[in-house]
This record gives structure tokens, C-alpha cells and sequence, in this order.
């Protein structure tokens, strides 16, 4: 086999492996495997004509190697005058998320639920970037990207701004849903103040009391708090 043969199999192979390469990661651009931010965070929420309002801030950890996530969050409800403080674990392999209230030492969870998604590494190759843009006079350039997901009742948007690069930090995350029923409708807001190196990963261990948790189906409250406007941070 001469030179060039052996040349253009080389180059097949190689292009055959980067694209099985690209299928798998799927991204146009990977997050940090492990980081951790504070976090801004607002939802308005329309529920048989009914408005709430919620605004919040917390700390946000991600670990994609181990598939875990953590949110730290607590935030205020307009319905009642409601305050909420809770702790959100999500165990990707066990396909369960744990809602954690500290002050009261009660957990719950839920499990094989259709609000547990995959984790993403990245953002989606199914996003489409709208624009480029700059913050602090372009010190920081930032992208544009939308992401349409069907859902049963209705489709929801997400849009995602991050840093441009082959790493791409979160900025911000934009959950809006298009009910068709005029009487519902959500839209959720992140907002990520300081991405950054995960700390410390014993983040993801849960306290001892969650060893006997129950669904979150028996607890009324724990149903309220675990609405799926917490179960799609960079999951589907």
C-alpha cells in the first residue's frame, strides 16, 4: 500500500472519529466540568389566573464527572407572603433529586420522575445562537443561544447566555413556557453572578436525616417547592 492510500485511510479514520467524537459531546461548547455560583433568581408563575411571584438568591454547584448538582436557594412567595429556604440535591445516576429543609431537618425526594432529566456538559447542539454581545465595554464577549423543548402540555423556551469559548461559563438562563391555555404560564430567570471552581464536592452528600425520605407526594408543601421550575437547570 503506497504513501497516499495509506494517508487518505488515516484521514478517513480521522474524520470518522471526529464525528463520533462530536455526536457524543454534543455541544456547541462544554461548561466547566465542576464549578459553583451565587446566584439571582425570579419566576413569575400564572396558575388558574392566579399570579405568583417568587425572587430569590442561592449557590448553584455543578460536578458533571460525578452527575450531580446542588441549589442552595431561598426566596420569597407573593401568594401568602411565603418564605422558603431549601437545599435541592440532585443524584443523576439514582435518577432522584432530594429537596433538603435544614431549619426544620426534613427531606423528601423525588424519584424516576419526568422532571429528572440528563445533565447537560455543554450547551446543546439543538440551541441556535441569536448573537454576540459584550459586557464592561466587550471585556467580556458573550453569546446568544435558544432552545425549544416539546413538553406534554406545552413547548418551553430556554435561552442562555454564555462566555464565548470552547469553555463557556453560564451568565444567565431564561425559562419561559407557551402554554396554550391563556389562565397558565411560567417564565423563571437565573441569573449567575461569579461561576467559578467547584470548592469543595462533599457539597453533594446528604445529611444524615435524608436517609429515610419519602416521596415529596405526601408532603404538600414539599410539592410546592419541588416545582418543575427547579428541574430544568441544564438538564433535557
Amino acid at each position: 500500500m503506497d504513501a497516499f492510500i495509506k494517508c487518505l485511510l488515516f484521514l478517513s479514520m480521522l474524520s470518522i472519529t471526529s464525528a463520533l467524537l462530536q455526536n457524543d459531546i454534543g455541544v456547541h461548547c462544554t461548561f466547566p466540568p465542576s464549578w459553583q455560583s451565587k446566584v439571582f433568581f425570579e419566576s413569575g408563575e400564572v396558575l388558574m389566573s392566579i399570579p405568583e411571584v417568587m425572587n430569590g438568591t442561592g449557590t448553584y454547584y455543578y460536578d458533571y464527572p460525578s452527575q450531580q448538582m446542588r441549589f442552595d436557594l431561598k426566596l420569597q412567595a407573593s401568594l401568602g407572603n411565603v418564605r422558603l429556604s431549601n437545599t435541592y440535591i440532585w443524584h443523576f445516576n439514582e435518577s432522584t433529586v432530594y429537596t433538603i429543609d435544614y431549619d426544620n431537618h426534613t427531606c423528601t425526594k423525588e424519584k424516576d420522575s419526568d422532571y429528572i432529566w440528563n445533565p447537560w456538559n455543554g450547551v446543546p447542539l439543538d440551541a441556535h445562537s441569536d448573537w454576540h454581545g459584550g459586557v464592561g465595554d466587550f471585556q467580556q464577549i458573550t453569546e446568544h443561544f435558544t432552545l425549544i423543548r416539546k413538553e406534554l402540555y406545552a413547548d418551553v423556551i430556554l435561552t442562555l447566555d454564555v462566555n464565548v469559548g470552547n469553555v463557556c461559563p453560564p451568565i444567565r438562563y431564561n425559562i419561559q413556557d407557551e402554554d396554550t391555555d391563556r389562565a397558565s404560564g411560567l417564565i423563571v430567570n437565573y441569573e449567575f453572578v461569579d461561576p467559578q471552581d467547584l470548592s469543595d464536592r462533599s457539597v453533594f452528600i446528604l445529611p444524615s436525616f435524608c436517609a429515610n425520605a419519602k416521596s415529596s407526594q405526601h408532603n404538600p408543601m414539599g410539592r410546592r417547592a419541588l416545582s418543575p421550575r427547579f428541574h430544568r437547570l441544564f438538564m433535557g
